[in-house]
């Protein structure tokens, strides 16, 4: 049996990773971190572990297998499928423009977004099975996590905005001040500031589906310490997606030029064989 560190004669109701130590009810303290309230350590301010739910932790490393056919157990094939068709129809309908097909793009993007944070939340609560689909009730659920993604990704790149900002100021122009930006100087910049910003991109989704506090994801001090905590696990997680974002851009261009190739070989037959048969019309009037 655990028992509380300071009180030694109850027992433990959390347990603090860091201090291995626990601690009861009334040592814990409750503390706010955005929208969501969490219980740390009184001592150094880690989160507690409720040992009522507690589950030995799993290293990162053994999960690798798990994580790669996270999408296929159970009925994933299945909803892996139906979305691939849904997605099919969905965007068919969002690339007719005007307010309809943004509504549709909308729906889409909403869905999608939704579901990501959803896989977040189960599995911070230490839960690995594939969630349900996302429900909206009104049309804050639809629009709130489009808003949310798109501030987590736009706040780590504050500092390359903020770049343009001044480059703007300073030529008192938008097209000088942008092109100033492609000057050696500004060129080396921007290849300092836009690697920096992807490679805080992962974290700062993740602080926004977790705390759901744009306060926390625009400060970067938080983000780097959180990056530091599990740095080894957060460079493979961060390898291997823009491993996939590679491998996928890479297969799309292939795949591009491919169809482009057809198509252009179709096109050069259709001619040379309509340019045949308009011969052989002028030689019959003849």
């Amino acid at each position: 049996m655990i028992t509380c560190a300071r009180h030694n004669r109850y027992e433990a109701d959390y347990h603090c990773a860091r201090c291995q130590a626990g601690f009861c009810r009334a040592c814990a303290v409750a503390k706010q971190m955005g929208n969501t309230k969490f219980i740390v350590c009184p001592t150094c301010g880690d989160r507690l572990t409720d040992l009522s739910l507690y589950r030995p932790a799993v290293p990162f490393w053994y999960r690798m297998p798990q994580l790669l056919f996270y999408p296929l157990q159970g009925d994933g094939w299945v909803r892996m499928l139906g979305w691939a068709a849904f997605s099919a129809v969905v965007l068919g309908l969002a690339s007719i423009g005007s307010i309809f097909g943004l509504a549709f793009w909308l729906l889409y993007t909403s869905l999608l977004i939704s579901y990501f944070y959803r896989i977040i939340a189960r599995s911070e609560d230490g839960k690995f099975d594939i969630p349900d689909w996302t429900e909206f009730t009104s049309f804050y659920d639809l629009i709130w996590p489009v808003i949310q993604f798109w501030i987590a990704g736009l706040m780590v790149f504050w500092p390359l905005a903020a770049f343009a900002v001044i480059s703007i100021i300073a030529k008192q122009s938008v097209i000088e001040g942008l092109a100033s930006m492609l000057t050696p100087g500004g060129l080396a910049l921007m290849a300092i500031l836009i690697p920096l910003g992807l490679f805080y991109l992962p974290m700062s989704l993740l602080a926004m589906g977790v705390f759901k506090s744009v306060k926390m994801v625009a400060n970067p001090v938080f983000l780097t310490r959180q990056i530091i905590r599990i740095w080894k696990e957060y460079l493979l997680a961060c390898l291997l997606m823009f491993s996939l974002l590679l491998t996928y851009g890479l297969i799309s261009g292939v795949m591009s030029m491919f169809l482009y190739t057809l198509g252009d070989r179709k096109s050069t037959r259709l001619n040379s064989s309509h340019s045949s048969i308009s011969y052989a019309v002028f030689c019959l009037k003849k």
